[in-house]
């Protein structure tokens, strides 16, 4: 009897652990859909001899989607998105994590269908995990190639983030190459 009482006791444990582990999953990485929303990236310099510590200007088309500094949060909810293409939000401001990076202002794009709409871009090197070479809401920018980079491809990585820092499934990559001077 008392084994049986045992084995319960264990069996009991076993399944209300399980659900303590199932409601402590990790939620990171993680991301969400915005309909019909769009990014390509590209650079008027060339991509295939990039040097350690060279800025490199992007430029991002962003469809669908408002563009809004990251510390501004999104527009009150009831904000009128307008009709047409219209001017990014976040003039003159980007998030340097020590890129060096350079924020134009101006560029057109279009408007969201809502303000749940509003989001701001990460630009990461290889790979997402790695801190955010830029964090911007601007479309016309310049990325410092990291010092460290190693000779050969990488890619730059554009993915769209909502305001609560939730990562979009809206992403764009650019191939480079890059070259150490021997």
């Amino acid at each position: 009897m008392r084994s049986l009482v045992s084995r319960i006791t264990v069996a009991s444990a076993l399944v209300c652990g399980a659900g303590v582990f199932a409601c402590t999953a990790d939620i990171h990485g993680n991301t969400i859909s915005i309909p019909n929303a769009t990014v390509n990236m590209s650079s008027t310099a060339d991509t295939s001899d990039v040097t350690p510590n060279e800025q490199l200007p992007i430029h991002c088309d962003v469809q669908n989607v408002m563009l809004a500094p990251p510390d501004a949060g999104p527009p009150p909810a009831g904000t009128d998105s307008g009709v047409g293409p219209s001017t990014d939000a976040g003039a003159d401001v980007a998030a340097d994590s020590g890129a060096n990076a350079v924020a134009d202002s101006g560029a057109t794009q279009n408007p969201p269908t809502t303000v749940d709409d509003t989001v701001y871009l990460e630009i990461h090197l290889d790979d997402e995990d790695t801190p955010a070479l830029l964090v911007t809401a601007e479309v016309n920018f310049t990325v410092t190639i990291p010092a460290d980079t190693k000779a050969g491809d990488h890619k730059l990585i554009c993915r769209v983030h909502k305001h609560d820092g939730t990562a979009t499934t809206t992403v764009a990559e650019l191939k480079i190459t890059v070259k150490v001077a021997t």
